[in-house]
């Protein structure tokens, strides 16, 4: 149980964001933006996770992911300047 609890104040953030960020997401998908929109950043999370892994925890990151990120994001601006 000690483990738990040096951890408990990261696991309720976690958790909180989880929550923040799904209540966001239906928010903005049912009525206050543009499904596409959402849709194409809501996709965006394997992305978020790789960059976290790789600044937050220090993993080693291969070049073909930082590539994919990078791609993605590209994707995503083309998408929204079009």
């Amino acid at each position: 149980m000690r483990g738990v609890r040096s951890h408990l104040a990261a696991l309720a953030a976690i958790g909180l964001l989880d929550t923040g960020g799904n209540t966001l997401f239906a928010a903005a998908s049912s009525s206050h933006g543009l499904l596409s929109v959402v849709s194409v950043l809501g996709s965006l999370y394997p992305a978020v996770t790789v960059l976290l892994a790789r600044f937050v925890l220090r993993e080693r990151v291969e070049r073909g992911q930082d590539l994919s990120v990078l791609v993605t994001l590209v994707g995503v601006v083309l998408i929204s300047v079009g």
